[in-house]
């Protein structure tokens, strides 16, 4: 976890609890989502997912101590699953990761806060740059991989930094300089590792397996051969 409980107003604390919970309780009032988490790509996905989370780099030594970084994943979930599924699975994700780092640290307050900033910033990016790109650009394979895959994904892992440096200057247990200097040069790096490998992921599937991507589909994305005249 990024955020402790001293880090946080305890009225914040609450109101992202109240957050939490009602997000929780629109994603999981969806009666499919139980029956889409036994098929085959949401156990493929919940693999890539565990995978990526897991390598989390905890720094324990400079000024930066005591973060952890990793991967989110967001953009793939969504374009496999869509909104509602992709923020129930992010967010169950999430808690199985945060709740035995509370238990441990006893940092039970905070850990609302910590999911949603994990979390809620790469979904509601997902979700703009989703409905901006197939409003205004062609329906294109092309358009559907680099702008849906690569670059949303990339997007929505620096706008997670950003939301996570702005709340640690908030708080004041970092200073300026080094969020300047140590953080966001490495949500930097995270931006490009996470738009190329939901880039690659993306294009491997819509190759193979086009039918594990919710969001995609071959007639609005493949153009049709023109008739032939003679």
């Amino acid at each position: 976890m990024v955020l402790l409980d001293k880090d946080v107003p305890i009225a914040v604390a609450y109101v992202a609890t109240a957050l939490l919970l009602a997000l929780l309780g629109w994603v999981l009032r969806e009666r499919t989502l139980l029956h889409r988490m036994w098929q085959a790509r949401s156990v493929g996905l919940l693999v890539v997912l565990l995978f990526l989370w897991g390598l989390s780099i905890n720094v324990s030594r400079g000024a930066s101590a005591g973060l952890g970084l990793h991967l989110i994943g967001m953009t793939l979930a969504f374009l496999m699953l869509q909104a509602r599924a992709a923020l129930a699975v992010l967010l169950l994700l999430c808690l199985a990761f945060y709740v035995p780092m509370a238990w441990h640290t006893q940092q039970w307050t905070v850990l609302s806060v910590n999911v949603l900033l994990a979390v809620l910033p790469a979904w509601l990016v997902n979700v703009l740059l989703f409905a901006a790109l197939r409003r205004c650009l062609p329906k294109h394979l092309f358009v559907f991989i680099l702008g849906n895959g690569f670059v949303t994904a990339g997007v929505s892992m620096l706008v997670t930094g950003l939301c996570l440096a702005a709340a640690l200057t908030l708080t004041g247990r970092f200073s300026a300089y080094v969020i300047q200097q140590e953080v966001l040069p490495v949500f930097l790096l995270l931006m490009w590792g996470e738009g190329f490998l939901t880039g690659l992921l993306v294009a491997v599937m819509v190759a193979f397996k086009p039918t594990w991507l919710d969001a995609y589909s071959d007639d609005v994305y493949l153009p049709r051969a023109p008739e032939k005249r003679w």
